[in-house]
């Protein structure tokens, strides 16, 4: 068997196979998934996407429960995948996490940068970062982790933006500053 190595072209063709992928499961097979026409979807798509990627962030450090769970699409559409595993099935699962965190007593700080966002349609969107993660009690890091992050989103009936799916992978896992 040839092996394949992979570079950002073929990284990039991956992703978008997958994103359509997705796109499709998550319209039930009725999707019509077209080439995105160029300005006029980019124009109003990403510019909500990254005001929605903010708004993201910065719930997620906060502790109202209700709006962290309103990120999300709330059926069973919604997954979340890190390092080669489903790490949450429902939006649930990520408020109790974060919930577990809080109750430790530690805080959870998370930097996006390389923020890239592909439309799909006018109500998908692919999302693609870098990011790093620190957990601190007090001044004390406790451990931190760094990776890609990946994520779909989809605009509700109501014009708001929900993650649909997202992803994200770390090159060793997370990394503990005591030990």
């Amino acid at each position: 068997m040839k092996r394949v190595k992979l570079n950002k072209v073929n990284v990039g063709w991956i992703a978008s196979i997958i994103a359509l992928a997705m796109i499709l499961l998550a319209s039930n097979g009725t999707a019509v998934v077209q080439p995105p026409e160029s300005s006029a979807m980019d124009s109003t798509v990403v510019p909500e996407v990254k005001s929605f990627m903010k708004k993201y962030l910065e719930t997620l450090k906060g502790n109202d429960e209700a709006a962290i769970r309103a990120l999300y699409v709330q059926d069973s559409r919604f997954s979340w995948f890190t390092d080669g595993q489903r790490l949450y099935a429902t939006p649930d699962d990520i408020v109790k996490s974060l919930a577990e965190i809080r109750n430790s007593g530690m805080e959870l700080n998370t930097n996006v940068s390389g923020l890239n966002i592909i439309p799909l349609s006018d109500h998908h969107a692919y999302v693609l970062a870098d990011f790093s993660t620190k957990a601190t009690m007090g001044e004390r890091e406790v451990f931190g982790f760094a990776g890609v992050l990946t994520i779909l989103v989809e605009r509700s009936k109501t014009d708001e933006w929900h993650v649909l799916h997202g992803h994200s992978s770390t090159p060793g896992g997370p990394q503990s500053s005591h030990d």
